[in-house]
């Protein structure tokens, strides 16, 4: 199993990585910039995608970046606990986002949660129309608060955080979770409800990513005579640039006709739209 874990990592971090002639497919605008360092999973490239215009009033993204590709709505304590039932020490509050609604959590005073365990459940019953709560073991064995949207394409965002897990939670990109899955396993420990829900969210957020590609192809597919004039559009956009340093408009033609370029070559070897298979 933990072979398995390795070779599908392996291989879900070579398409994270890949590339379309010199240029990686999830570097962003950093086009010559590896995205995902190999040792640590982390996203290292630009955080603005690519973009190229496909008439004079639209434009599309072409190299994607790699952190929203392969980021994730999974979010783990920083703090662990030996137990799932150790008290808490220190009594607080997460105040966060999801969606436009602000949510305040309290636990560890009177009448409150004393205890991650009894923590996940009190979310879960409260707030479980927005939130998934779990108690989750870490690859060293301890234990953390892990949580995530009930909405697909929602996010978290922390507003403050006080008590014992004021040291803030870590969301992991696909690929660390998939990490995190395999040193447990390495580890000789089993994955727990956490771990299977979020192999599960991350190929739903993956597919997720497929739709959104789909509809940029469906895109380029229906500017396709816009597409073909591209280099006048261009030519017309360096002449309004001639009052400006020739060398940065050269420079400037020259990055958009790159990535012209890759975009015709994605549309020209992927009509059926296969271009899917590097997501």
């Amino acid at each position: 199993m933990v072979g398995q874990f390795e070779k599908g990592l392996g291989q879900l971090l070579d398409r994270a990585n890949d590339k379309l002639g010199q240029n990686y497919l999830f570097g962003g605008s950093s086009l010559t910039v590896k995205p995902f360092d190999p040792r640590t999973l982390n996203y290292t490239a630009s955080s603005q995608d690519f973009e190229v215009w496909v008439s004079e009033n639209s434009k599309v993204s072409v190299f994607l970046r790699g952190d929203r590709v392969f980021g994730s709505n999974l979010y783990i304590s920083n703090v662990s606990y030996a137990s799932p039932t150790t008290n808490f020490t220190t009594p607080g509050a997460i105040i966060l986002q999801v969606g436009s609604n602000t949510y305040t959590i309290n636990y560890g005073g009177a009448g409150e949660p004393q205890n991650i365990q009894e923590l996940a459940q009190d979310i879960n019953d409260n707030f479980g129309d927005k939130l998934h709560a779990f108690v989750s073991q870490n690859p060293d064995g301890s234990y953390s608060l892990a949580l995530s949207t009930v909405e697909l394409s929602a996010c978290v965002q922390f507003d403050s955080i006080s008590g014992d897990l004021s040291t803030g939670f870590e969301n992991p990109n696909i690929l660390q979770a998939v990490s995190r899955v395999r040193e447990k396993l390495q580890g000789g420990f089993h994955p727990d409800d956490f771990d299977l829900f979020s192999l599960n969210r991350a190929g739903d957020l993956v597919s997720l990513r497929r739709s959104e590609v789909g509809s940029v192809l469906s895109t380029v597919k229906n500017l396709q005579p816009t597409q073909e004039n591209l280099d006048v559009v261009l030519k017309k956009q360096k002449s309004d640039l001639e009052d400006a340093d020739l060398s940065k408009s050269i420079m400037e033609y020259t990055r958009y006709r790159i990535a012209y370029e890759a975009l015709m070559r994605i549309v020209a070897d992927q009509k059926d739209l296969t271009i899917l298979r590097y997501l």
